[in-house]
Order: structure tokens, then sequence, then C-alpha cells
């Protein structure tokens, strides 16, 4: 009678080494043990992540949804952080006018957005210059622009436009042509925001979905009010249930949105970012800001 293969033996006599908790785990993780339950996939996460734990370039490579802050960021937010004077410019339609609000100075959401930079930066010396025109679409703020001469070079640029070109029919292509032309006419330098604008019915969502690429093409941080108006909790009538325009509450929502954008651009952890406090509900409310860091 032939002797037992070698490694028959070994697994006999050293099943206090595979009865190792350490050995066991790897096993499982490995499926090469049917007496053990294969690890769930937190195991190997941790298992992976240890592995790499020799590795620190490897093992503290940033999550994939983790943006860093570029140069254009870091910039501006070390010009805010000493206190320098800035300014904001918003350039858009009636949202950013704030048509049909009882306060609009200070219940639209370009005011808003101000004041959240103000309270994240501790910084009174940001000054808004809210060119938001009732009625304007994508071109015409392209031709009002083109020509205007910049005696204040702003720090920020917030673009809000598409409602119109909706309502007027315009191409959605022509829209993002002239969305595009009006965004390098700023960048570079000046660091802009892309608003993605709400729509109402379905044939206006070709509009939100060509600013969406234009964001997307030109690199730029976008805000997407459509998304932010209809997410839970919402008005259940709608983000317009008083007619054309949005409500206080609305652009409250709006500015959150806007400042959610800013701040993850910048490379703000979300212990940093605002919260409202008050009623929004209230027509003429006072907003007040305080950060959660």
């Amino acid at each position: 009678m032939s002797p037992a293969p070698p490694h028959q033996d070994r697994s006999s006599a050293g099943r206090g080494d595979s009865d190792h908790p350490l050995r066991r785990m790897v096993a499982a993780s490995l499926g090469r043990d049917e007496g053990i339950p294969p690890m769930t996939w937190t195991w190997q996460w941790l298992w992976g992540w240890m592995a790499l734990a020799p590795f620190p370039a490897l093992s503290l490579l940033p999550h994939p949804w983790e943006q860093r802050p570029c140069e254009e960021a870091r910039q501006l937010r070390a010009r805010w952080a000493a206190g320098r004077p800035g300014i904001v410019l918003v350039i858009g339609d009636s949202l950013a006018y704030g048509l049909e609000l009882a306060h609009r100075e200070q219940e639209a959401y370009p005011p808003l957005f101000l004041a959240m930079l103000q309270t994240r930066f501790g910084h009174p010396h940001l000054r808004l210059v809210n060119n938001g025109v009732p009625g304007r679409t994508a071109l015409r703020a392209w031709q009002d622009w083109e020509r205007r001469p910049l005696t204040e070079p702003p720090d920020l640029v917030v673009l809000q436009l598409g409602g119109n070109d909706a309502g007027q029919g315009i191409p959605p292509e022509e829209y993002a042509a002239a969305l595009r032309a009006l965004l390098r006419h700023f960048r570079p330098p000046t660091p802009v925001i892309l608003v993605i604008p709400p729509w109402q019915y379905e044939e206006q969502r070709a509009y939100w979905e060509a600013a969406q690429r234009v964001a997307l093409e030109e690199k730029v941080p976008a805000a997407d009010f459509h998304t932010a108006l209809r997410t839970p909790p919402c008005d259940v009538r709608g983000p317009f249930p008083g007619g054309a325009h949005p409500r206080a509450a609305a652009h409250m929502r709006m500015a959150l949105e806007l400042y959610r954008a800013f701040a993850q651009w910048m490379g703000d952890p979300p212990g940093l970012w605002l919260r409202p406090e008050g009623p929004p509900h209230r027509e003429g409310w006072e907003v007040n800001l305080s950060s959660t860091a």
C-alpha cells in the first residue's frame, strides 16, 4: 500500500495552523475553505485596505467623489480668507432678479448666496452685483457683456439662464453655444459657476441637459436648481405654485444648492456647509445663517 501523499499528511498534522483566526479569515475571503462562510464585502474591503497600508501613496488616494480644489479655488480662498474686498457677479434672468418676491433685495437667491459666503469666510466686505434681467436669454446676456468693459473685475461669476430661451423656442444648441461663449468671456481668469435651470414641462428638459453638457465640457462647477427644487421635502404643488416664478422658500433652496456647488468646488468638507435658520414660509422673513463646523 502506497503512503499517503505528503500534502495529506501536512493537512492532518498542521490543523492547528489552519485553525488560526487570521488564516481562517484569509481563507474565507478567498473562498478556499468550504467549512467557513464566505467573507462579507466589508471584510474584503478592510483586508484590501490593510494590504495597501505599506504603500501610503496608494492607500491614501482620494475617494472618487472627492474633488480637490483647483488653482482657481485655492487663489479665491486665499483672497477671501485674508479679508480682501471681493465681488460676486450674478448674471441671470427673472430668477436672479427675484421677480414676484415681496422683498427681492433680501429674499432672492443671489443675496442669500452672498450671505452664506460672508458667513463662511467671516468676510463682510464681499459685495454682490446682481445682474438679473427679466426676459433675458443667454444670447442677449452674451451680447450685453461682450461689449461691456469690466471696470471692476469680479472674483466669482454665477451664470443662470435658460428659462426664457425655452419659453421663446430658441433651439437648445443655440442656447448652449451662447452659454459657452458667455462663460468663456469670463473664464479664465475668473471662476464661473453654471446654474442648471429648472424646467416645468418635458419639452424644456433639453435646455437642462444642454446646460449640463456645457458645464461638463467646460469643466466648471454646476448648481442644479431643477433637482434642488424637486428634492423632498419640497412643495407638493411644484416649485412655482404661485405663477411663473418661485417664492421665497424656493429661492432659499436655490441659494443652498448654489452654495453646495461652490463648497464642493472649493474643497470644503460637508461639515463647513451652512444651513438656514428661521421660517422660510413667511413673507419678509429674515435669513440667519450659521456654520455647521
